[in-house]
């Protein structure tokens, strides 16, 4: 992700170049936070995979949040959604990434409360 980021000076990406890239640091750091839970909660392999899909997912979550505050504090620094989207776009795509993350939260089971609280945050955070 970091090697991409450096090759994308200059350049404003599509959303998908800009999610993956996202997915290949934040996402994947949290995504492996979500897997390693599921492994010590002794789940199955496919829950431990649907649990890693889901971190990532919110590691992107966070991602698209983090670019919205770097606009609203200090202007646009390095590709973000952003530029490429524009800021009342990237805050849709934030809630719609919220509200798919609520969804597949409560496919797998995860307790509704702490998700929504865990959910809000990330999204109505400052910093």
């Amino acid at each position: 992700g970091q090697v991409i980021d450096l090759t994308l000076k200059g350049a404003v990406p599509s959303v998908e170049e800009l999610c993956h890239n996202h997915n290949l640091k934040t996402g994947a750091l949290f995504g492996a936070a979500l897997a390693l839970g599921a492994v010590g909660a002794s789940v199955s392999l496919p829950k431990v995979e649907a649990a890693r899909a889901w971190g990532v997912k919110l590691g992107l979550l966070f991602q698209v949040v983090d670019d919205i505050l770097d606009a609203d504090s200090k202007g646009d620094e390095g590709p973000n959604f952003v530029q490429r989207l524009g800021l009342n776009e990237t805050r849709a795509f934030a809630e719609r990434l919220r509200g798919e993350l609520a969804h597949e939260a409560r496919e797998l089971g995860f307790g509704e409360t702490g998700t929504a609280a865990l959910l809000d945050f990330f999204v109505q955070r400052k910093v």
